[in-house]
């Protein structure tokens, strides 16, 4: 690996790590972990359905993952908050 690498990249890069051997025990912890925020399941049940691609920079979404992260949101609920305190602050 590259000297260069931060906390932020070591964080990404040990989020894949090699999947555990196919046993009982090794399914028992896999349904014993919580659905990752950005499971699709969750997003049908809440009716967001609709698909919606942004490029945008890499450090803004960096900023997105981490503040959704911190506090246990899904990062299109942070979004929208977003854009409602926008719209809330234009008086629409």
């Amino acid at each position: 690996m590259s000297d260069d690498l931060d906390g932020t990249d070591m964080h990404i890069i040990s989020r894949f790590t090699p999947r555990q051997a196919h046993s009982a025990a090794g399914r028992r912890v896999a349904e014993t972990k919580p659905m990752h925020h950005r499971d699709g399941r969750k997003l049908r049940t809440t009716g967001r359905t609709a698909q919606m691609n942004l490029k945008v920079r890499p450090d803004f979404r960096d900023h997105i993952v981490a503040v959704a992260e911190a506090d246990g949101i899904m990062m299109v609920e942070l979004i929208e908050a977003a854009v409602e305190e926008y719209l809330e602050r234009l008086g629409r």
